[in-house]
C-alpha cells in the first residue's frame, strides 16, 4: 500500500473514532495530514468519497484476513477460531471499522456504500457456510440445524459483540469530547 493511502487510512480512522463519521470531510483530512486539499482530489472529489474510499478498504481487510485464515489449511474448529481472534483484533486497533459497520449516520440513501456493506455479510456469511459445511462433513460439527441458521447465529452474536465494544468506544470518545470542551 503506498505511503499517502496509509496516512489517508489513519487520518480517517482518527476523524472517525475522534469526531464521528459526520465529521469525515476533504478539509478535515487534510488538516490532519498538514497537506493542502488538492492533495487529496486524486482520491477524493467530493466529501462523500471518503467513506466509500474507508469502506472499501474494510472490504479488502475482511477479504485478506479470510484468504490468510484459509491459507492455515487448519480444521474447521481451529479455522473459525482464528477467524474470530483475527477479526476481533483488526476492530480492535481500527475501531473505526465499527462505526462504519454498525452506524446509523450512514445514509441509507447512499446505494454505493450499502452495497459495499452488503458484499462484505455476503463473503462472511459464505465464508462461514463452507466452514461450517466442512466441519457438518467431517463430524467436527454435529449441530443439525441448517447450515443458514447457524450462520446467522454466529454473525448475529459476533455483531452484538462488537456492536458492544463500537458503543464502549463511542462513551469513551464522547467523553473525551466533554472534557476537551471543558478545557
Amino acid at each position: 500500500m503506498n505511503p499517502i493511502k496509509t496516512d489517508i487510512i489513519k487520518a480517517i480512522g482518527a476523524t472517525i473514532n475522534e469526531e464521528g463519521i459526520n465529521a469525515l470531510s476533504v478539509d478535515v483530512l487534510s488538516f490532519k495530514m498538514g497537506i493542502i486539499r488538492d492533495e487529496l482530489s486524486l482520491y477524493f472529489k467530493k466529501d462523500d468519497d471518503i467513506l466509500k474510499f474507508i469502506s472499501l478498504n474494510l472490504e479488502d481487510e475482511i477479504k485478506q484476513l479470510i484468504n490468510n485464515v484459509v491459507a492455515l489449511n487448519h480444521p474447521p474448529e481451529k479455522e473459525l477460531e482464528d477467524l474470530f481472534k483475527r477479526l476481533y483484533e483488526l476492530f480492535d486497533q481500527k475501531s473505526y471499522y465499527l462505526y462504519i459497520l454498525f452506524s446509523s449516520e450512514i445514509n441509507e440513501k447512499d446505494t454505493a456504500i450499502q452495497e459495499i456493506l452488503k458484499r462484505i455479510k455476503n463473503t462472511a456469511k459464505t465464508y462461514l457456510s463452507q466452514v461450517l459445511e466442512q466441519g457438518k462433513k467431517t463430524g467436527v460439527f454435529c449441530n443439525k440445524l441448517e447450515t443458514g441458521y447457524l450462520v446467522e447465529n454466529i454473525l448475529g452474536h459476533f455483531r452484538l459483540f462488537m456492536s458492544d465494544q463500537q458503543l464502549t468506544n463511542k462513551m469513551i470518545r464522547d467523553i473525551k469530547l466533554i472534557r476537551a470542551n471543558k478545557e
